[in-house]
């Protein structure tokens, strides 16, 4: 990863250095690809089979019913990640939306919104900010998403 270091604070009314701390993994397996050509690009529709979510904030798993990648495909070989699912942790359900980018050498970013009942257990994670990293398997049936929370 990437080493990240931010310009020095200078005025008492910034909140001061960001840091990325380790918050859990989510693998997602999904169905098989679809495809069609739009006049934006390649529109990919994957839809999502099942995953489970581990590590030190969240242990659970992805509910799969509707859920899926609504990705496109551009002229240079990116394509913009654009991924919907619910996770079941602690018996509450919590939504994640991604908006990111895979590029054709793997190299994958996203970053990652929550829904979490606000009387729940996991309520933080509506006013937290995540960024992950993916890695796709070579026949594009799983990813796997390391997430980091920036604190």
């Amino acid at each position: 990863m990437r080493e990240f270091t931010p310009p020095p604070i200078t005025t008492k009314d910034k909140l001061g250095e960001v840091r990325l701390d380790y918050a859990f993994q989510i693998e997602l397996e999904f169905e098989e690809r679809r495809t069609s050509r739009t006049a934006r690009g390649q529109r990919i529709y994957q839809g999502i089979a099942g995953g489970r979510v581990r590590g030190p904030k969240l242990t659970g798993a992805v509910y799969a019913q509707g859920h899926g990648e609504f990705g496109l495909a551009r002229a240079d070989g990116v394509v913009d990640l654009n991924t919907h699912f619910a996770l079941n942790v602690d018996g509450e359900w919590i939504y994640v939306r991604h908006h990111g980018y895979e590029r054709p050498d793997g190299y994958t970013r996203v970053a990652a919104y929550f829904d979490a009942d606000l009387r729940g257990k996991h309520a933080e994670l509506n006013n937290s900010v995540f960024i992950a990293t993916g890695e796709p398997s070579a026949d594009g049936r799983r990813i796997v998403f390391t997430y980091y929370e920036a604190a």
